[in-house]
């Protein structure tokens, strides 16, 4: 099915016989008034010619998620300013792979706490688990050991 121009639909039921696919195109904008479930995959592919983007949430103040016409992708914003942006908490359950730079905060008033929380006046907050004698924190220069903090 291919519908024109702008069409509002507040009930419309699609089934098919199992193993079979129903599509339709929408070419210029579709408004659903209520809950919409999509049992497989969704592709929305805006034209170039189209200045639009992505925007998924329950806020019209803020999204949830937003990918923006360059490809930026926000969760919590909807200006990123990179080709991923958070503005808020992120929990990450596995290795956090850094392929360039690390950078902690942006002023020198953030805290950062490394295997424990941060603490109020302290730039860097590091704990290592480790009997007397093992290395704590170890600092590299050109590959070489340059400095190094043990434990008492």
């Amino acid at each position: 099915m291919r519908y024109a121009n702008k069409i509002l639909f507040f009930s419309l039921l699609l089934t098919a016989r199992p193993g079979c696919a129903v599509e339709f195109e929408v070419m210029d904008k579709l408004a659903v008034n209520g809950a919409a479930t999509l049992l497989s995959s969704a592709t929305i592919i805006v034209p170039v010619t189209q200045s639009a983007s992505l925007w998924a949430s329950t806020s019209t103040v803020t999204p949830h998620l937003f990918v923006s016409t360059s490809g930026n992708v926000g969760i919590g914003t909807a200006n990123p300013g990179a080709m991923l942006e958070v503005r808020s908490n992120a929990v990450i359950g596995g290795t956090l792979a850094v392929d360039g730079n690390i950078r902690l905060g942006d002023s020198t008033g953030d805290l950062t706490g490394i295997n424990r929380a941060p603490e109020t006046g302290v730039a860097l907050s590091v704990d290592g688990d480790g009997t007397g004698g093992s290395y704590v924190v170890k600092f590299y220069s050109g590959g070489s050991l340059a400095g190094w903090i043990r434990k008492k």
